[in-house]
């Protein structure tokens, strides 16, 4: 069988298919929009785990992912060409003491848990030095798509 013998719809089924790799199909096109989002974005959480909170923006935090890529692996993302799931592999493993990671520990705490009045205002001081900015939605797909989830 050709690709030219293939309809549009059974090469978004082989194109869908290539993404999710060894995983069988979603049972419906909800599913399956889902698990793309998935494919595409870091989701530090586990499905039934509700998180409002942002951790991580690819733009924003761009300086910081280069910087860890750069002193961890000696990879510099500006010339070498590296694949999506590489990417996240390597990114999952960055060690605490990137300052990347650093900054998304820093997002994750709740500061209404911290009990020492210094120490949470310590938190709060650095969780609005380090806050993500908020986008408009035209430039940012990824999180209206997310909010459509």
């Amino acid at each position: 069988m050709t690709n030219e013998s293939l309809s549009l719809s059974d090469k978004y089924i082989k194109i869908i298919s290539l993404c999710l790799k060894d995983k069988a199909l979603p049972p419906s096109l909800e599913e399956t929009i889902k698990e793309l989002f998935n494919f595409y974005v870091i989701t530090p959480n586990s499905p039934t785990e509700k998180n409002t909170k942002k951790l991580l923006d690819f733009s924003y935090d761009g300086d910081l992912i280069y910087s860890a890529f750069l002193s961890q692996y000696s990879i510099d993302l500006t010339t070498t060409p590296i694949h999506w799931w590489k990417f996240i592999s390597l990114f999952k493993g960055l060690t605490p003491d990137n300052r990347i990671c650093e900054v998304m520990q820093i997002r994750s705490i709740n500061p209404s848990k911290i009990q020492d009045k210094e120490q949470r205002a310590m938190l709060s001081k650095l969780q609005r030095q380090f806050r993500i900015p908020s986008t408009e939605p035209d430039n940012d797909i990824g999180a209206e798509f997310g909010k459509l989830m």
